[in-house]
């Protein structure tokens, strides 16, 4: 029952402290200051996987790592994911300004359906505030340089990032499903 408890209580939404280390934060912060792949009124974005691949392999190894300690911190059977998976490319935003982005799920159409798991890894804390917050569940998470924060990308998970004044980046990447 205490399990069950623990679980419903985080909504299977699991922060991890300082899982990046100093080479591969400097590294994201230097990307950070090339010209974007893309741009909107919310955030610019960055391709990790395409403009740093030795960065990007390290973090799909961690990705791996992470989704086993998941897995193990919330109790869950690993039956209940596929044995088989896949990674999508890793994706960095900056976000910047006061306010927060409109809220966005990561499963909204035919294409994404196939996300099981999302990691928003912090690359930097902001000077203020900068929280990720689960809107469903009311739950925010504060940004921690070199941490992350893994959940379902299912429809209840719709998540608002907050710039906090300043810079926020962060690196985006999913597990998925796999034919």
């Amino acid at each position: 029952m205490d399990s069950l408890f623990l679980i419903m209580q985080n909504f299977l939404i699991t922060p991890f402290e300082k899982v990046l280390n100093e080479e591969q934060i400097s590294s994201l912060k230097k990307l950070a200051t090339t010209p974007p792949d893309s741009s909107n009124d919310a955030f610019d974005e960055w391709n990790v996987t395409t403009l740093h691949p030795r960065i990007a392999e390290q973090l799909a190894a961690l990705q791996q790592q992470l989704f086993v300690r998941y897995v193990e911190n919330n109790q869950l059977y690993k039956e209940m994911f596929p044995e088989a998976h896949g990674l999508e490319e890793l994706k960095m935003r900056k976000y910047t300004g006061d306010d927060f982005t409109i809220p966005d799920v990561d499963v909204k159409d035919l294409g994404t359906a196939r996300r099981i798991l999302s990691f928003v890894f912090y690359i930097n804390k902001p000077e203020t505030r900068g929280e990720t917050v689960f809107v469903k569940f009311q739950q925010k998470i504060e940004p921690q340089e070199a941490g992350c924060v893994v959940y379902p990308s299912s429809w209840p998970y719709m998540r608002a990032e907050h710039s906090g004044g300043g810079e926020k980046l962060v690196v985006l990447g999913y597990i998925h499903y796999v034919d």
